[in-house]
């Protein structure tokens, strides 16, 4: 009887050798691009005939450091949850900041030196998921020259995503982020 269970030892461990105790494999990384195509970005013909600036300095762009390479979801009013398989292949602060080169250098012709400096924070990207779901980007733009603060304020952009998925969600992204950069480029060449 003592030897028993070097017999059933054995019997045990090749039952479970037997036994598939692979974890599932984790689902594919999205890897998604929030560069918005310029054509978005075109300036209204009012807004390039309104124009009273004819330079601006681009200084400093940088995104709060919530907005991370991952995709931000928010689910209520004061939750948010970041996607661990949808992330963003190039940082969020650089693409504001081509985005903006691109609004205010090519599209509206202004010179880059200039005494008006524009700052620009990324304080909001993220993808609204109660009722439809909609893309917000929030910018915080400061214009100042040796006049004074010119502009100091909030631009939101929002976009429905329209497709449902990662690719979606990251073109709804763009469109808002074009809109918010549009909306920077209007008021600082407006003032």
């Amino acid at each position: 009887m003592k030897h028993s269970h070097w017999i059933v030892a054995p019997l045990l461990l090749l039952t479970t050798a037997c036994l598939d105790l692979k974890p599932a494999p984790a689902p594919p990384v999205h890897w998604l691009d929030l560069n918005p195509p310029a054509v978005e970005m075109a300036p209204t013909g009012e807004a390039a005939s309104a124009a009273k600036r004819d330079s601006v300095s681009l200084g400093r762009v940088s995104a709060s450091e919530a907005i991370t390479e991952r995709l931000m979801r928010r689910t209520e009013a004061h939750e948010v949850r970041y996607d661990d398989y949808s992330r963003w292949t190039e940082d969020p602060a650089a693409v504001t900041r081509r985005a903006l080169e691109e609004a205010l250098y090519r599209q509206r012709s202004l010179r880059r030196a200039s005494t008006l400096r524009l700052e620009v924070e990324l304080v909001r990207l993220e993808i609204e998921s109660d009722g439809r779901p909609a893309a917000v980007v929030t910018l915080i733009a400061l214009a100042e020259d040796s006049g004074g603060v010119l502009v100091d304020r909030r631009f939101e952009g929002r976009a429905e995503v329209t497709v449902e998925g990662p690719a979606g969600e990251a073109a709804a992204a763009s469109a808002a982020l074009a809109a918010a950069v549009s909306d920077v480029a209007d008021e600082v060449v407006g003032n």
